[in-house]
């Protein structure tokens, strides 16, 4: 099984649009069972429902589906079981993360493992220091 967490640098319309670069972003995602794509721009998600579509249309030996905010994975594998979007509610308002983690519970269809839990943190550099002591 592998997985990945991939910032592909501001996922959107004009991405998918450039055959180069889905030619590219298609060969890199089909070789994971699972993939977290952080930096998805498109909030209509019609980049990701194009991408599916050229992805699947290529790697027809899995099925790939996807969940917004940031999973990308082959449900022939594994289920999501579970999503959360982690709040940002500190005391005095105090901002710990400039993008909140998208917590996601998995369970594997054929591995010894019961139960993954991913929890993708999406860091910019000025804020590492206090994202890293939450």
């Amino acid at each position: 099984m592998k997985i990945a967490a991939f910032n592909v640098q501001k996922f959107g319309v004009a991405k998918v649009s450039d055959p180069d670069a889905l030619s590219t972003l298609v060969k890199i995602v089909s070789r994971y069972n699972i993939i977290l794509i952080l930096e998805v721009v498109d909030v209509s998600g019609t980049s990701i429902k194009v991408f599916i579509e050229k992805l699947n249309s290529v790697c027809t030996s899995h099925h790939y589906t996807s969940q917004l905010s940031a999973r990308l994975g082959r449900d022939d594998v594994m289920t999501l079981i579970d999503s959360y979007q982690y709040e940002d509610n500190q005391v005095n308002k105090v901002d710990v993360f400039s993008r909140e983690p998208y917590i996601l519970h998995f369970n594997p269809h054929s591995t010894v493992l019961k139960d993954i839990v991913l929890i993708p943190v999406h860091t910019t550099p000025r804020d590492s220091g206090s994202q890293r002591q939450v």
